[in-house]
C-alpha cells in the first residue's frame, strides 16, 4: 500500500501486512526495539540581567555571574538576601529605639512646660496676694 511504499523510500523495511499486527510488532519492524544510547541534554544555565548585574542559576541558586568567575568567595543571592534581612531587622530595632527615646524626651519637654506654666500660676498669685511686696525682686 501506500505505506509501505513511502516506507520503502525511506530506506524503513516495512513487515506488517495484516492488519492484526500489534504495535510491538509495527515497532520491531521499524527497528525502534534497537536498545539506542541516550545523551544527556546540555543546556547554557539560565541567566537574567538586572541591569547593574547579571545572574545565572546554577546548581539550583542564583549566582552573580561575575562572582562565579571568582570559585569560592562567590556569595549567592540567597546569602545576599539572608545579610540584608539581618541588616533590615537590625536598623528597624535602632528605629524603634529612636522614636521611643523621641517619645521620651517629648514627654519631659511637655512636663517641664508644664511645670514652667505652674510655677509662673504660682508666682502671678503670689505677687497678687503679697500686694506687689517683692515684685521687683522676682521679676525675670
Amino acid at each position: 500500500g501506500i505505506n509501505a511504499e513511502y516506507g520503502e523510500e525511506l530506506g524503513l523495511e516495512m513487515n506488517f501486512t495484516s492488519s492484526g499486527d500489534t504495535i510491538e510488532a509495527r515497532m520491531a519492524a521499524l527497528g525502534a526495539n534497537q536498545p539506542t544510547q541516550t545523551v544527556p541534554m546540555k543546556h547554557d544555565p539560565v541567566a537574567l540581567d538586572l541591569g547593574m548585574m547579571r545572574v545565572k542559576f546554577m546548581n539550583g541558586r542564583w549566582v552573580e555571574e561575575n562572582a562565579s568567575m571568582m570559585g569560592s568567595m562567590t556569595r549567592t543571592i540567597e546569602e545576599e538576601n539572608r545579610d540584608l534581612h539581618g541588616k533590615i531587622t537590625k536598623l528597624s530595632s535602632e528605629n524603634n529605639m529612636l522614636k521611643y527615646r523621641n517619645e521620651v524626651l517629648m514627654q519631659m519637654l511637655t512636663v517641664a512646660r508644664l511645670d514652667l506654666e505652674k510655677y509662673q500660676k504660682v508666682r502671678e498669685d503670689a505677687l497678687y496676694n503679697s500686694g506687689g511686696y517683692g515684685a521687683e525682686l522676682t521679676t525675670m
